[in-house]
């Protein structure tokens, strides 16, 4: 078995087949297994099987995980329970990772509106990758960076101003770890309204007061952006 066995994640089960001839007696109550050795992953990998009828070993690559995806040095052992037979086959597995599609929130962002001189913290929703990959986030503030902070998966949001009253557009770009990454964008828009004039207020009732201060709190449930 010379070429190296090939496999993408996620594909149809790839089955490597071996023949295999013994010399000598062997008994014909011995019973033949196989092992796949050369890394703690194989097993997640594959199973393997001897066909005695025909002397074939048959070992079957199959996974959903990129995490598993890499080049392999495999030896295939073949022995029998009587201990007259042994086999070695080595070869090369390479399993390719593959890439359905780029992350993305699990929940539409919420466009943010406070009032000059009032704070506000968002939290960014969980974030989900098709291929269960890893994924960093990249944020672009633009024109908001003067009152907009960012530490993940948190904005806090502070206009001190009249000068910041308008609307912003915060740039998110989700990438994935895959070694063909992916990537989505997406859009956070800011809201800065002028400011309550004392005079407004003190005309409000008590029962129309609302707070400017929000907090909106998220849990990434995947691997965090380093």
């Amino acid at each position: 078995m010379a070429s190296p066995q090939t496999y993408d994640v996620g594909s149809v089960a790839l089955d490597i087949i071996t023949s295999y001839t013994f010399s000598g007696v062997c008994p014909a109550s011995a019973i033949f297994k196989a092992v796949a050795s050369g890394s703690t992953s194989l097993p997640s990998l594959s199973v393997v099987t001897v066909d005695q009828v025909n002397q074939q070993v048959t070992m079957t690559i199959s996974t959903l995980d990129n995490k598993l995806a890499g080049t392999y040095a495999v030896v295939l052992t073949l022995s029998d329970s009587s201990g007259v037979f042994s086999d070695n086959t080595p070869f090369t597995l390479v399993v390719n990772p593959v890439n359905t599609g780029p992350p993305a929130f699990t929940s539409p962002l919420q466009t943010q509106t406070l009032k000059v001189s009032s704070t506000l913290t968002y939290a960014l929703p969980s974030i989900a990758d098709p291929d269960k990959d890893g994924f960093k986030v990249s944020v672009a503030l633009g024109s908001a960076a003067s009152f907009v902070k960012y530490s993940y998966p948190s904005f806090t949001i502070a206009p001190l101003a009249a000068v910041n009253v308008g609307t912003y557009s915060i740039a998110i770009l989700l990438t994935d770890t895959n070694p063909k990454p992916k990537s989505s964008k997406v859009v956070l828009t800011v809201v800065v309204e002028p400011a309550v004039s004392t005079t407004s207020a003190s005309n409000q009732s008590a029962g129309n007061t609302t707070s400017a201060n929000v907090s909106v709190v998220s849990v990434a449930n995947q691997t965090q952006p380093k």
